[in-house]
């Protein structure tokens, strides 16, 4: 008989036995490259750290058939208005298990579990993968995930930018510190874009996370990683060591160069080889002067949601994919 949990913590032997399931499932970073994820020994420590949680198994006769973990997000339009995401980070299903069966048990249950906390829900997906969001969604009372952005993701090589200074100021002020709130917070007002709220960078990442920040544009973003909570590694299993600028906020996305060439030598620093930054597609190739001045890989993702958000786009960062 197939039986289905729900959890916001799944307990200690449910969590080793997803850590061994997980090992089979490999995803695309470009048409050369796959790599797998490895979550923490506490499952949903990922998920934690940008809201509240759930992970939900399915199992028949103690062997897991599939998995799906989430998490409630609050995303801040303005100093007044708010409204909450589902963010779905992880749907696995056993290849032998792979029926509706098994997905429709993981979904309903997580609809359950949802109930009122948010209507709207979202994921992202590397392109290339083969079963992306809009070919199981829409039916079994599953609401439809459309195709509504597309990111590129760029892996800047560390030390190519360890090589060049830039001229202007950044400063880098540490996620605990008190100067955070009014220097950051200052900086990002003046922009008023949606921003994910309530968010705990320490429960995903090792190096203590910096906000990296342009006085004079008033550009900020966020040096972190997420190896606390989730692991990458490519085909033979050595880890990838990659460092995320997160939570960007500009005017213009060039105001964004000061901040990569800085967080490129922190996380150079930190032993990082390449530093990932999500930028939205459509204005990737304004960076084009800049990018072919370092040596990099792009790859590209799509973010599925049940909703088209009306005049701004979901924020994306490399380290919550």
């Amino acid at each position: 008989m197939t039986v289905t949990h729900v959890w916001t913590k799944p307990p200690k032997l449910f969590c080793e036995r997803l850590q061994e399931f997980e090992r089979q499932f490999n995803y695309p970073l470009n048409a050369n490259q796959r790599f797998r994820i490895e979550h923490s020994f506490e499952y949903e420590r990922f998920f934690r750290a940008m809201g509240s949680p759930v992970t939900v198994v399915a199992e028949k006769n103690g062997n897991i058939l599939g998995v799906l973990s989430a998490t409630v997000r609050t995303l801040s339009l303005s100093e007044t208005e708010c409204e909450n995401w589902l963010y779905i980070g992880d749907v696995k299903i056993d290849e032998a298990s792979r029926s509706r069966h098994v997905l429709e048990r993981l979904f309903i249950a997580t609809q359950s579990w949802v109930g009122t906390k948010c209507s709207k829900g979202y994921a992202v997906v590397m392109d290339g993968t083969g079963v992306t969001p809009h070919m199981y969604t829409g039916r079994v009372g599953i609401p439809t995930f459309r195709a509504q952005q597309s990111v590129k993701l760029f892996a800047f090589a560390t030390k190519s930018l360890k090589r060049v200074a830039t001229e202007q100021e950044v400063v880098k002020t540490p996620d605990d510190s008190p100067q955070k709130y009014k220097h950051v917070g200052s900086l990002r007002e003046r922009h008023l874009a949606p921003n994910w709220s309530s968010t705990v960078f320490s429960h995903r990442s090792c190096m203590n996370p910096v906000w990296l920040s342009v006085p004079r544009t008033g550009c900020v973003g966020l040096l972190e990683d997420t190896r606390r909570a989730k692991r990458l590694y490519d085909s033979k299993s050595h880890e990838l060591l990659y460092a995320h600028l997160s939570n960007l906020q500009y005017n213009s996305i060039n105001d964004i160069v000061p901040i990569i060439f800085e967080a490129g030598n922190l996380a150079y620093t930190n032993g990082n080889t390449d530093l990932l930054v999500a930028v939205p597609a459509r204005e990737s190739n304004r960076l084009k002067e800049f990018v072919d001045r370092t040596e990099h890989d792009v790859f590209s993702s799509t973010v599925y949601a049940t909703e088209k958000t009306e005049g701004y786009d979901l924020p994306i960062s490399s380290s919550e994919i």
